[in-house]
């Protein structure tokens, strides 16, 4: 089957570590026999096995976990997140509970995406600051294709991109008054394609008259803090909150960033 849709040699053949031999060691005598060829694939990934609670997941063992009833409570990109922070060799162990965690890793990555957004749409032409800015996003960027250069490293890929979404949570949105509307733009850019890399942040795009709903009434809510009608803003904050919208005062600054499966589910 791989030689007639791919040919051969083909690029990457892939498999589990327990197809090692005699398997994979059969198919490659038997395609060098056969072709007369020096190699069947160019590249070999063996992953490691899934198991959970430490024991191989298997049919004969009975602990298999159907994904449709995973994907029934997590959205896929929280899966995909989860097992990118496991380098592909490894055994990737299944743990309900850590996936808990790992959604809330992931709705801090599309809080700097959206929190980002709204920093470009408020930002000037210019930028005193943006050379900073530019360096560290190319560090970023760096250090995450080096990662994925060594042995596919997902999850140092992963621990980069994490360090980025916290760099525009802590710093960036903090001093958006130095950073050009480009420069933001440049760095979003940057950020959007690692995560796309990785399968995640597929869920950016958002209605217009939601946008629009929620920029109101975050704008209200910023006139009643101004004349110090804390009980009324604070409401506002906690009814939003309840529909999956995520307020955060940043200086004399608000952001918000939608919580997806909760208000787009």
């Amino acid at each position: 089957m791989s030689s007639k849709y791919l040919g051969v040699p083909f690029d990457i053949h892939g498999g589990g570590q327990d197809l090692i031999f005699p398997h994979h060691e059969n198919e490659i005598a038997i395609a060098r026999v056969y072709f007369g060829i020096d190699y069947f694939a160019r590249y070999w990934i063996h992953v490691g096995l899934v198991t959970i609670k430490g024991q191989k997941m298997s049919k004969s063992l009975g602990n298999i976990i159907p994904i449709m009833d995973v994907l029934r409570k997590y959205d896929g990109e929280v899966l995909r997140l989860y097992y990118s922070m496991t380098q592909y060799r490894k055994p990737m162990d299944f743990d309900p509970d850590a996936l808990d965690q790992v959604r809330n890793s992931l709705m801090s990555i599309y809080a700097a995406h959206d929190m980002l957004t709204e920093a470009i749409n408020e930002a000037s032409d210019t930028g005193d600051k943006d050379a900073e800015l530019l360096s560290r996003v190319n560090e970023f960027v760096s250090s995450f294709e080096n990662s994925l250069n060594n042995d596919i490293n997902t999850s140092g890929a992963v621990a980069t991109l994490m360090d980025f979404a916290r760099y525009i949570t802590s710093t960036v949105i903090y001093n958006t008054q130095h950073y050009s509307r480009n420069a933001l733009t440049n760095a979003l850019t940057a950020f959007s394609d690692l995560a796309n890399i990785l399968g995640i942040l597929n869920r950016t795009r958002l209605p217009p008259t939601l946008v629009s709903l929620i920029s109101t009434l975050i704008k209200v809510r910023s006139q009643l803090r101004a004349k110090k009608m804390f009980d009324v803003a604070d409401e506002i904050r906690n009814e939003l909150s309840k529909l999956g919208v995520v307020v955060s005062d940043v200086g004399n600054k608000t952001y918000w960033y939608i919580d997806r499966d909760k208000l787009m589910q």
